[in-house]
């Protein structure tokens, strides 16, 4: 039986996490879930996630067997998740997306994304971007994991700016969330127990938050390659009600 949540605060996170949906609602339409219990350990996931929503997919850059990120048994986090790791190989093959399933989404609703994730990053090696935004990797809300430090970005363009909004501890699990509002196109970042709340910003990208697809993607965004790694479970990107 698979254990959800994170076992070193159980309780708590999923408290927290309880709370912050339900000050918006506690209902919701998936978009994409997987939690990679379906998949064989040792390999890489199902590109289409069995069960409910039909439609979504996961989307692996690279061809290469020994590049793909591998499903494994990660007994931090508690279950099968999916493990991204920092190869040697060039950047534009370093994505991994989870895309929703094609839906409408009316200008006054809600888009979250929530994840499990695990974070260990080699020194020496590229840190990790982390966005949420449509199906052609133009950024709604986007993070960075780089030294220590859990950044924002608060612009784009050829010279993206950003804002270091918290810290993280190489090895330690967290839960994420990303909620967009569409009606204002703003977005909110919450990530325990690190402590991390944005308070709501404007979107990086209008269009992008018009996507038909939302699209949660992970990126070792530097050359420099490494043993580092970022292991993702319970994802899950919904329309609120």
């Amino acid at each position: 039986m698979k254990r959800t949540g994170l076992p070193f605060a159980r309780y708590s996170l999923f408290g927290a996490l309880c709370l912050l949906a339900c000050t918006t609602s506690c209902k919701g339409t998936k978009l994409f879930k997987d939690n990679f219990d379906a998949d064989a350990a040792g390999g890489p996931p199902a590109l289409s996630p069995p069960g409910s929503p039909a439609g979504d997919e996961i989307y692996i850059a690279t061809s290469t067997a020994a590049h793909k990120p591998q499903v494994v048994s990660d007994s931090v986090l508690g279950s099968k998740a999916l493990k991204h790791v920092n190869v040697d190989t060039t950047l534009p093959l370093r994505y991994v997306g989870f895309l929703s399933k094609s839906s409408s989404i009316p200008a006054d609703k809600k888009i979250r994304a929530t994840w499990n994730g695990r974070i260990d990053l080699a020194s020496g090696g590229s840190g990790l971007d982390v966005w949420l935004g449509d199906s052609h990797f133009a950024a709604i809300a986007s993070l960075r994991f780089k030294n220590g430090d859990v950044q924002l970005q608060t612009s784009g363009g050829a010279s993206p700016t950003y804002e270091t909004i918290g810290a993280y501890t190489e090895n330690a699990t967290h839960s994420a969330t990303i909620t967009v509002d569409k009606a204002v196109g703003q977005y909110s970042v919450v990530i325990m127990p690190l402590g991390i709340t944005s308070g709501w910003r404007p979107v990086l990208s209008q269009p992008a938050m018009n996507a038909s697809r939302p699209t949660l993607y992970l990126w070792f965004f530097e050359p420099a390659h490494s043993s580092g790694f970022y292991t993702i479970d319970d994802v899950l990107i919904r329309m609120l009600d």
